[in-house]
This record gives structure tokens, C-alpha cells and sequence, in this order.
């Protein structure tokens, strides 16, 4: 039996593991079940209750709530003020934060106030002012919750509670994040930053780190938001926090979304998935919705973009989340805009903007304002289009927001350019090349390149060191069996274990030669893929700003002085739009091709059938205009990219039903089976065939066998599906006779299969 001592001594500890967020161990808990079962003081008993529920309340929210309502009515019985207000406060915070019970939890809230007011305890006073902060801004009042933490940071200060102190500045930074002031939000950060740092306080570190990680991001200042987030992770996987690994893992995975690096986005959201599978929560079940939901439009699904966008705000609305709900609403308003469903588009925006504007959410404002903008844009109501674009801008400019601002410009300018307003027309577009091209200079390209090169060389490092653990174990199982043995053998084998000691040591040696060099090589590699990645991207960026230059006052001399020019004019004009847009798709295929995956990043057990399913429905117009078929065998299931699959089968099946004959309703049939230890398949058309001359060079980039007038395209597709394959340790082939159609056949290793 535990002595008084011995408890309160363990209840103290208990006390600053949770100050100071320290995971719980299970001997914690069954600690607190003892005193639970022992303890004859019932104050006792209720400050372990407390404990008690801190300590459940990431595996079992319900069984937490369960313990503080105990709590609650114990300490009321016993007239205990001080551990009523405590539990009634972490009640409220457990009720917004776990379940979204907002008016509840503003219950509670407000009785562990008056119990704090009355009995002067000015640091729980300060914490129900931090706990009503949050649940305001959870309900969309953000200047009100910016009132409540100021006034929780101001009695902090008053009592010198540094930790309060810091605390309070990471949700001040978090309120004007989401106000849009980012500037000041980081500031604030800042401050809590140099506070943990002089406490030795990695948890709180973690927390300005992840939450800095998403400012930056949405400043444009991604170099800046990668390397928040990997600090942020490398202390919560140092002291195993899952629940704020999940956080981050969504979090890299939203900034890979915006690179439109989805496969890495995807490797961490299945992270986070497993992470939280043992602690559903509406919020994170929302978050992944979401997430996912931008995926797909990334991908062009919207339908099933859709279906996650609703999803996602149905969970939002259940907990009368209204920034959320805004943001939702705005996302999916988008999505009907892709669909072509105006009428759907312009309500849902509209609710989106109502709620925003309620809120006072400048960021979703903003977006939504320029989403509306371009919609009505698109209908012809060119009044209500420049109302909400120039609101856009504002807002853009007033928080800061360089990339919004930058896209307002473009809009504007074609708004202009439609109330023939040339002269504006001309003005915005001059603003938005400048805008586009401080934003996109060398700096920024080192920026969004870097950060994946960050992440690869993050990604190695971790590898290399879980490598190192491993033969570190391995050196201590032999060590420990060693002795062992020895104990128990002869001594004249002593020898023998000498020299297996030895050799060991020697090959261990060489062993951490070939790791370092392995480091080294990984890192050169890292490097030289950034250069190559970076160059790609500052090439297509050079090549086509003067493009875009000769296009944007093409379109404006053919616009202002149609009625001046005659039919040559006319013509030649035509031929600069023409050129100036083959020339576009020529630099964007070329980077499409030099970015064709050169690694083994993002493999993973995919499903042909499911694969082709969806490239055929991307397909669907271009196979009803042609009138075509396309008849699919059963195929496997392959270790593969499943982005690089996709692509494969894309320009496999959209070449086939192109390059028809006339008269002829194209057929496509794809076939597969096994040829030893390869799988073998084939993509048939009833095509115009080719000649076996060409069947090499058909492979080759920008090589075509027909004018652009007769077959669109730059002879690309070919040659990506070629590197594609050869990646994949395969090898890609034609079969062909003019007049008769063209079999495409590729081979990959049977190793590559996942079944």
C-alpha cells in the first residue's frame, strides 16, 4: 500500500509531466488506479481522477470525460474548489477538442472561471481565458478569441508563469495566422520559441516549429515551412509523440499537395492514417478528407474530389466549426466550378463567402472573393466579376498574400480585356509579370526545389541511422552471447571466439566505410538531382515568360485594333498565337519529360484494372468523340509508381485511339500474360499502323511521323512511356504494319509484382 507521502509525491510528478506535456507510460496509469483504490482522502482521489483522465485521453476520449465527471462530482461533495475548477476546465477543453461539443464545453468553461475568480487563483483564471479563446475561434470569432488570449498572457505576466507565458504565444500566433496578420503571427511565435529554448522545452519547441511550418507556407516561403516541419518531427519522433507526428505528417503532406508532389504528399497521409487509427477523432477524420479530397483535384478526379469535400464538411458542420466550414465550403464550390455545374458553384461560394465574412476570415475571403470572380467572369456578368476581383486583390495585398495578389492580376486583366478597358487590360497584365516574376526567380526556385531535396536527404539520413541501430543491437546480441558461451564452454574454445570477435570488428569497420560512403553518394545524388530539377525549372520558366510577353500583347492588338487590321493582319497575328502556343506545350513536355521519375520514390502495390479503369474514364470524351472501344484483360497487381502506371497507360491508349484511320471506329484492346519471369502486355489498335523504319525512332522525344495539322501533339508521349518503363528494369517494343493498326508491347520483371 502506498504511504500519503509516496502518493503525493507521485501525484506531484504526474502534475509536471502533464505541464509539461510528457507522454504517459502505462506505469503511470496503473499507478493512479492504485491510488484510486487505496487512498482513503477524497481530495486525493480527485486530483487522481484528473491525472487520471489526461492520462486515457489520447487512447479513450470518452473514458477521460467519464473520469472528470466523477472528478467533478466528488470535488463538489467535498466542497474542494480548486479541483472542481480544474476538472470542470479540462472537461471543456476535452469536450471542444476531442468531440467539438462547443456549447458544452462553454458550460463548463464558464463554472471553472467563477470558481477560479472567487477563489483567486489567477493562474487558473488565465487557463479558462486560454480554453475560451479556443473555443471561440473554433465557433469563428476571432476577435474575440484574440481578446481572450491577450487577457490570459496579460494575467501570465502579471504572475511571471513563463510557461503560460509561451504557451499563450503560440495560440496568439495561431489566431493571427488564421486572421491573416502572418507577420505578427510570427512574431509571437518567435517569442515562445526563445522561451522553450531557455526552458530546455522540446515539446513546446515542437509546437512552435509546426506551427511556424504553416505560416511560412502560406507566405510562399516553403524552404522556410520544410524546415520548420522537420525539426518539429525530428523532436516528436526522438520522444515518441504519435499524436503530434500525425500532425505534422498532415502537415508535409499539405506542402507537397501545393508542390503538386503527390506521391510524397500520399507517402505521408498514410503515415498519418496509421498513426491515427487508434484515436479517431472528427477533426482528423475531416483533416484526411480534405487532404485527400485535394489530391484528387489535383488529379483531375472531381468527382470523387467531391464526394471527400463533402465528406470532409459535413464533419466541419457537425462541429459548428464556421472557419472550417467556410473553407469547405469554398473547396467545394471549386469543384463545381471544374464540373461545369454553374448554378451549384455560385451558391455554394456564395455560403462560403457569407460565413467568412461573419467570421471575419480575410485569408478564405479572399480566395473565395477571386473563385466567385473568375466564375462570374466565365458567365459574362462582368460587374459582379470585378467586384469580387478587386476585393480579391485587396484582401491579397493587405495580408500580404504575394501569390493570391499575383493571380488576381491575371484575372483582372482578362476582365479587362473582355469590357475592352485595354488600357487596364494592359496595366494589370504588366503587374501581374512583374508579381509572377519576383515570385519566381532564383531564389524561390532553390525554395520549392530545395525542399524536396530536404526531404529526400531527411529521409536517408533517418534510414541510415534505424541501419546503424540495427548493427548496433546486433554487436550487443553477439557480445552478450559471446559471454554467455563462455561461461559455459571449455576454455580452450576461448580462441575461437577471439577471432569470430575479431573478424566481427573487422567487419564492422568495413561496414560503417560502406555506410559512410553510401552517405556521401546519397547526398552528391541529392545534390545533382536538385541541380538537374532546377535547372528544368528555371529553363521552362525563362523560356516561357517571353512567351507569355508576346501573347499577352498579341491578344491585346488583336483586341483594340481588330478593326484596323485586314485579312493579312489578321492571318499573321493568328500565326504568332499559333507559335506562341506550340511553342508552350513544347517547353512544358519537355519538363514533363526530364521530371519522369529516375528512382524507386513513391512504389507501392497497385492495381492495374483499377489503374486503366480510371485512365479510360479521363479518356471518356476523347473515346465518345472518336466513337471508340477499348476491351481490357484482367491484369495483375504490380510494385510501382502509381502515378508513372497511370501516365503508361494514358499515352499508350490515347495514342492508339488518335491515330485512327478515316472511317474507321478506333478499337483498342489490351492484353496480358507471363513470358518466364516477365510480365508481358499489349496495347492493339486498328490504327494508320507504322512503318517498321520508324518502330525506333517513334521512341524518340519530339519525334514525329506527321504534321501537327493532321495529328495533334510533340511527339512526347512515346518517349516518356519508354523511361517509364526502362525505370522499371523493363523494356518497351512495336509491332506494326502500315494500314493495319500498331501493337505496343512492354515487358517488366516478375519481381516487380506485389502478389
Amino acid at each position: 500500500m502506498l504511504s500519503t507521502l509516496s502518493r503525493t509525491l507521485l501525484l506531484i510528478l504526474i502534475s509536471i509531466s502533464i505541464g509539461t506535456h510528457t507522454l504517459f507510460s502505462q506505469a503511470a496509469v496503473d499507478s493512479l488506479l492504485e491510488i484510486l483504490n487505496q487512498s482513503t482522502t477524497d481530495t486525493v482521489k480527485v486530483d487522481a481522477l484528473l491525472q487520471l483522465a489526461w492520462a486515457v485521453e489520447k487512447e479513450n476520449p470518452t473514458a477521460a470525460i467519464m473520469h472528470l465527471d466523477e472528478a467533478i462530482r466528488l470535488a463538489d461533495t467535498l466542497d474542494y474548489d480548486k479541483g472542481l475548477a480544474r476538472a470542470c476546465n479540462d472537461k471543456g477543453v476535452m469536450l471542444w477538442y476531442n468531440m467539438g461539443e462547443y456549447d458544452k464545453a462553454l458550460e463548463c468553461n464558464r463554472k471553472a472561471f467563477k470558481i477560479y475568480d472567487e477563489i483567486g487563483d489567477k493562474h487558473g483564471v488565465a487557463n479558462t481565458y486560454h480554453t475560451l479563446a479556443n473555443i471561440t475561434e473554433m465557433k469563428g470569432d476571432f476577435d474575440q478569441a484574440l481578446t481572450n488570449h491577450l487577457e490570459a498572457l496579460r494575467i501570465r505576466e502579471e504572475i511571471n508563469d513563463e510557461y503560460g507565458i509561451a504557451w499563450s504565444c503560440i495560440n496568439l500566433g495561431v489566431t493571427y495566422s488564421k486572421m491573416g496578420q502572418y507577420d505578427k503571427a510570427l512574431e509571437f511565435k518567435k517569442r515562445s520559441l526563445e522561451i522553450y529554448e531557455e526552458l530546455g522545452q522540446v515539446d513546446g519547441m515542437a509546437n512552435v516549429y509546426n506551427n511556424m511550418g504553416i505560416i511560412y507556407s502560406k507566405k510562399g516561403m516553403y524552404k522556410e515551412s520544410m524546415e520548420s516541419y522537420l525539426s518539429c518531427l525530428k523532436i516528436r519522433e526522438e520522444v515518441g509523440d504519435e499524436k503530434g507526428m500525425f500532425a505534422v505528417y498532415s502537415n508535409i503532406a499539405e506542402l507537397f499537395i501545393e508542390q503538386e508532389d503527390l506521391e510524397r504528399a500520399l507517402s505521408y497521409l498514410n503515415r498519418s492514417l496509421k498513426l491515427k487509427t487508434a484515436r479517431e477523432s472528427k477533426v482528423g477524420m475531416a483533416r484526411t478528407f480534405e487532404q485527400m479530397a485535394r489530391i484528387k483535384e489535383v488529379q483531375k478526379e472531381y468527382e470523387e474530389a467531391k464526394r471527400l469535400y463533402k465528406e470532409a464538411l459535413n464533419l466541419y458542420t457537425q462541429m459548428e466549426n464556421k472557419l472550417w466550414i467556410g473553407s469547405g465550403l469554398l473547396s467545394l464550390g471549386r469543384i463545381y466550378n471544374e464540373l461545369g455545374d454553374v448554378n451549384n458553384a455560385l451558391i455554394t461560394l456564395n455560403q462560403a463567402i457569407a460565413v467568412q465574412e461573419e467570421i471575419k476570415d480575410k485569408q478564405g475571403n479572399l480566395e473565395t472573393a477571386l473563385e466567385l470572380g473568375g466564375l462570374y467572369l466565365k458567365t459574362g456578368d462582368l460587374n459582379q466579376a470585378e467586384r469580387y476581383l478587386e476585393r480579391g486583390r485587396s484582401l491579397a495585398v493587405d495580408i500580404g498574400a504575394a501569390v493570391f495578389e499575383k493571380n488576381a492580376y491575371d484575372k483582372l486583366a482578362d476582365l479587362y480585356a473582355e469590357k475592352q478597358e485595354f488600357e487596364k487590360a494592359f496595366l494589370f497584365r504588366e503587374e501581374y509579370e512583374k508579381l509572377n516574376d519576383s515570385l519566381f526567380n532564383d531564389a524561390m526556385t532553390k525554395s520549392i526545389i530545395g525542399l524536396k531535396a530536404q526531404y529526400d536527404i531527411y529521409e536517408k539520413e533517418r534510414q541510415i541511422q534505424e541501419l546503424k541501430q540495427k548493427d548496433r543491437i546486433t554487436e550487443l546480441t553477439w557480445y552478450g552471447v559471446s559471454i554467455a558461451l563462455g561461461g559455459i564452454i571449455i576454455l580452450s574454445l576461448m580462441g575461437i571466439f577471439i577471432m569470430r570477435f575479431r573478424t566481427q570488428q573487422k567487419s564492422n569497420r568495413l561496414l560503417s566505410v560502406q555506410k559512410t560512403e553510401i552517405e556521401t553518394k546519397n547526398r552528391e545524388l541529392a545534390l545533382s538531382n536538385l541541380e538537374l530539377e532546377q535547372f528544368a525549372h528555371v529553363v521552362s520558366h525563362d523560356l516561357k515568360q517571353p512567351l507569355r510577353t508576346i501573347a499577352n500583347y498579341t491578344d491585346l492588338i488583336e483586341k483594340k485594333y481588330v478593326d484596323q487590321l485586314d485579312k493579312h493582319g489578321r492571318e499573321y497575328v493568328g500565326l504568332v498565337t499559333d507559335g506562341v502556343k506550340n511553342m508552350h506545350t513544347l517547353i512544358s513536355d519537355l519538363l514533363e519529360y526530364s521530371q519522369v521519375a529516375r528512382s524507386e520514390t513513391g512504389k507501392e502495390l497497385v492495381d492495374l484494372n483499377e489503374i486503366v479503369n480510371q485512365v479510360v474514364q479521363s479518356l471518356d470524351s476523347q473515346i465518345s468523340e472518336a466513337d471508340a472501344e477499348v476491351e481490357v484483360a484482367v491484369l495483375p497487381h504490380l510494385e510501382a509508381s502509381r502515378t508513372a502506371m497511370t501516365q503508361l497507360f494514358q499515352n499508350l491508349i490515347s495514342n492508339a485511339i488518335k491515330f485512327k484511320q478515316d472511317g474507321v471506329d478506333p478499337r483498342v484492346k489490351i492484353e496480358y500474360w507471363t513470358e518466364g519471369k516477365n510480365h508481358v502486355f499489349s496495347v492493339e489498335d486498328n490504327g494508320i499502323g507504322i512503318s517498321p523504319r520508324y518502330f525506333e525512332k517513334v521512341f524518340m522525344a519530339f519525334h514525329r511521323l506527321h504534321t501537327k495539322e493532321k495529328y495533334q501533339g510533340t511527339g512526347i508521349g512515346l518517349a516518356i512511356c519508354q523511361k517509364i518503363v526502362l525505370n522499371l528494369n523493363g523494356k518497351i517494343w512495336v509491332e506494326s504494319t502500315p494500314g493495319q493498326g500498331s501493337r505496343f508491347f512492354f515487358s517488366l520483371p516478375v519481381s516487380q509484382s506485389g502478389i
